[in-house]
């Protein structure tokens, strides 16, 4: 029905980058991970999200898989980012009511989000699984590492900025 509107979950481009390369790292758990298409390379070159943020800008091989995993091949929620899940959406957005919620700021949007659609009985109590595993903390990136991820995931900032302009009015 394209009179009902869109909700969009969004995060900060690269703490969810970082968050989506430690989710999916084999450290969190070496006996019992499988790899996902396009991983093994991946984590064979970098244990760390800084690690792989640096990697964006080498020439070689590990360079070469690390831009291929964002640009070329997504792998998981690293390549697959905002843009690109909204890509094929783009167009209609424009033409229909949408909200953000964002990561950062979740439970607040929720909440005004439940006033602005008038929801009678909302259930806005927040429950987060799989909220812990051992990478969770590992999130320092060096200067390199967070301008080339600045760089790698710009049209995400972009693409959020754009959303923040044209999200419905709810005041």
């Amino acid at each position: 029905d394209d009179r009902k509107p869109w909700v969009i979950s969004m995060r900060d481009p690269i703490s969810r980058a970082v968050s989506a390369f430690n989710w999916r790292s084999p450290l969190n758990n070496p006996a019992q991970h499988s790899f996902a298409k396009g991983e093994k390379p991946l984590y064979d070159c970098f244990r760390t999200a800084d690690e792989f943020a640096v990697g964006l800008g080498r020439n070689d091989t590990c360079g070469t898989i690390a831009r291929n995993a964002v640009y070329i091949t997504p792998v998981s929620h690293i390549g697959k980012s905002l843009s690109w899940y909204l890509a094929d959406a783009m167009p209609c957005l424009a033409r229909r009511a949408f909200y953000l919620v964002r990561t950062e700021t979740f439970q607040a949007d929720i909440e005004k989000l439940s006033r602005c659609l008038k929801l009678k009985k909302p259930r806005n109590k927040l429950v987060f699984d799989k909220a812990h595993y051992p990478m969770k903390t590992k999130t320092e990136l060096s200067s390199e590492g967070f301008r080339n991820f600045y760089n790698a995931y710009r049209q995400d900032f972009q693409v959020g900025a754009m959303l923040e302009r044209m999200q419905a009015d709810c005041s």
